[in-house]
C-alpha cells in the first residue's frame, strides 16, 4: 500500500472525527485538548487529511467524505443579503432600506484592480495556485499553534474564510476547522476562483455594521468600489483581521499603522512600488463617513412605502420572512411618487403660515389612484407621526365629494338652485333637532347652483343639499359604496 493511499483511507474517518471533537466539548476531559500533546496529535491529524483531500481523484471515495462532513449544498453559493432601493417614477432614488446587513452587492469587474490586488497581497498571495486549502500557509500556523499550544493563528485561504463567514460558526475549534477546510475544497470544485473571489468580497465584514466592498467604500469614503485608490484599499484590507478592533473611527491612530503595514505588503508584493508605499505612509486617514439610514426623499412617503411592503403577504408569510425580504432581499421598488412634484410639496410645507404647526399633503392622479406627492406632517427626524395614514380627523369638506356624487346618482342637476346664506338652520325630518350650520369665515353667497356650491365649497348650500332634496343615509351608503369603511 503506497503513502498516498494510506493517507486516504485515514481520510474516510474524517466526519467521525468531527463527532469525536463534538463530544470532547462535553466531556470532562475535554481540558486535556488544551495539553500541548493532544494538541499536537489533533493538528498532525489536520495536515494529514489536507494532504490527502489535496491528492484525491475525482473518482476516489474521498469525495464523498467530503459531503459526509456536512449537510450544505455548495452547488450554489448563497446570495448576499442586500438592502432594497425605493425610487420615484423617473428612477430617482427615494430611500435604501437598510437591515441589520449594509450591503450593495457587485460584480468583480466592479471593483477596482488594486483592491483584488491588495486583498490578495496581505491574505491570500496563493490564492489562484491552491484548491482550497494552502499547506504552506497551514503548516506555519500550525507551527504557530504548537508553539503556543491553542490556536492562534488559522493560515486560512480567502475561501476558507469565506465559507467560515458564509456556512459556519466563527469558534475557533479543531471540529470547525476540519469542516471548515472539507468545506472549502468543496467550494473549489463547484465554482471558479473569480466567483469565490467576488462572492468573498460582498460579504466580507469590515465593520461599522458595513458588509461588502462596494458598501464599505460608500461607508468610509464615499465613492464606489471601483474607483478605490491604493491608500484606500490598504485601509479596508487592514480592517479584515479584525473589524470592530481595527476601525478607523473608533481606533484612528492603530487604523493608521495598520493601513501603513498593508502599504508595505503591497510594496512586497508589487502591487505599488516601494516609493509609492513610503508617499502613502504619510497620507492621513481620509474618512468621509456615509450616514447608516440613507432616506433621500419623501420621508412619510417612504415609511409608508415600507410599512405596506412588510404587511404584504406576497413577500412572506411571516413577519420575520417579510422583514427579511424587505432589508435584505435587494428589491427594485419603483413607486408612483413624481419627484419633482415632491420637492414642490416640501417647499410649500417649509413655508407654512405663522401659526400653523405643520400640515399634511397628498396629491393624486384621479385616474388611478396613484400617489404622485405626499408629506405627512412636520419635520420627520423629530416627529415621525403620519398626519395622513395614521391620523384620525373629522373629513371636513372632503365628505361633500359624497353628497355631490350621491345627489348626480338621483338625478340632481348640477344646476339644482341651492340656497348660499349664511348662517343657516336645518333638519332632517321635523323630528330632528336643528342642524345649525356656518360657512367658512361666515361668508354668504345667497343663491347658488349646486355646481358653484361645490366650486366654492359653500357648506350651508350642501347642508340644505342633505337634508331638502337627499337624506343623510344616502351620502353614507355613497361613502362605503366608494371605499370607506368606518
Amino acid at each position: 500500500m503506497d503513502i498516498e493511499r494510506a493517507i486516504n483511507l485515514n481520510i474516510l474517518k474524517i466526519s467521525n472525527l468531527r463527532n469525536a471533537a463534538g463530544a470532547l466539548r462535553t466531556h470532562d476531559d475535554y481540558r486535556l485538548l488544551r495539553s500541548r500533546a493532544t494538541f499536537a496529535i489533533l493538528v498532525a491529524i489536520c495536515l494529514i487529511t489536507s494532504v490527502g483531500l489535496v491528492f484525491a481523484t475525482e473518482d476516489d471515495p474521498i469525495r464523498t467524505s467530503v459531503t459526509d462532513l456536512t449537510s450544505i449544498s455548495v452547488a450554489s453559493l448563497p446570495a448576499p443579503r442586500e438592502g432594497s432601493r425605493i425610487l420615484a417614477s423617473d428612477g430617482t432614488e427615494l430611500a435604501l432600506l437598510i437591515g441589520p446587513e449594509k450591503r450593495t452587492v457587485v460584480r468583480l469587474d466592479q471593483i477596482s484592480q488594486v483592491m483584488i490586488d491588495t486583498l490578495l497581497a496581505v491574505e491570500d498571495r496563493r490564492f489562484f495556485f491552491h484548491r482550497g486549502i494552502d499547506l504552506r500557509g497551514l503548516a506555519r500556523a500550525a507551527s504557530t499553534d504548537l508553539k503556543h499550544g491553542e490556536i492562534r493563528e488559522g493560515g486560512s485561504t480567502i475561501t476558507q474564510q469565506y465559507v467560515k463567514n458564509t456556512y459556519l460558526e466563527s469558534k475557533r475549534t479543531f471540529g470547525r476547522k476540519v469542516e471548515e477546510i472539507g468545506l472549502a475544497l468543496a467550494v473549489e470544485q463547484a465554482h471558479s476562483k473569480e466567483k469565490i473571489l467576488e462572492a468573498y468580497l460582498n460579504t466580507a465584514y469590515f465593520g461599522e455594521g458595513v458588509y461588502g466592498v462596494e458598501a464599505s467604500s460608500q461607508f468610509y469614503f464615499s465613492t464606489p468600489a471601483s474607483e478605490l485608490r491604493p491608500e484606500q484599499a490598504a485601509l479596508l484590507v487592514s480592517i479584515l483581521p479584525s473589524p470592530n478592533d481595527y476601525s478607523p473611527i473608533a481606533n484612528p491612530k492603530l487604523s493608521l499603522k495598520l493601513r501603513n503595514l498593508v502599504l508595505a505588503k503591497m510594496a512586497t508584493g508589487g502591487v505599488i512600488t516601494s516609493s509609492d508605499a513610503q508617499t502613502l505612509k504619510a497620507t492621513p486617514i481620509a474618512i468621509v463617513p456615509q450616514k447608516t439610514v440613507d432616506i433621500k426623499m419623501a420621508p412619510y412617503f417612504v415609511e409608508y412605502v415600507k410599512q405596506s411592503l412588510l404587511d404584504d403577504v406576497r413577500l412572506g408569510k411571516t413577519p420575520k420572512e417579510r422583514y427579511d425580504s424587505v432589508f435584505g432581499g435587494g428589491l427594485i421598488i419603483k413607486t408612483s411618487l413624481d419627484a419633482k412634484l415632491q420637492a414642490v410639496v416640501d417647499r410649500a410645507a417649509i413655508k407654512l403660515p405663522r401659526g400653523v404647526p405643520e400640515s399634511a399633503v397628498v396629491v393624486m392622479d384621479h385616474s388611478n389612484g396613484n400617489i404622485l406627492a405626499y408629506h405627512g406632517g412636520g419635520d420627520f427626524d423629530k416627529n415621525k407621526f403620519d398626519l395622513v395614514s395614521q391620523g384620525r380627523r373629522q373629513p371636513g369638506s372632503a365628505f361633500k365629494t359624497f353628497a355631490l356624487v350621491a345627489a348626480l346618482q338621483q338625478n340632481y342637476s348640477p344646476s339644482l338652485g341651492l340656497s348660499g346664506s349664511s348662517p343657516c338652520v336645518n333638519r332632517a325630518n321635523k323630528f330632528d333637532a336643528p342642524w345649525k350650520v356656518r360657512n367658512f369665515a361666515n361668508s354668504s353667497f345667497g343663491g347658488v347652483s349646486l355646481r358653484t356650491a361645490t366650486h366654492k365649497s359653500i357648506n350651508c348650500a350642501f347642508a340644505q343639499l342633505v337634508t331638502k332634496y337627499i337624506k343623510p343615509t344616502d351620502v353614507e351608503d355613497t361613502a362605503h359604496s366608494m371605499g370607506i369603511t368606518s
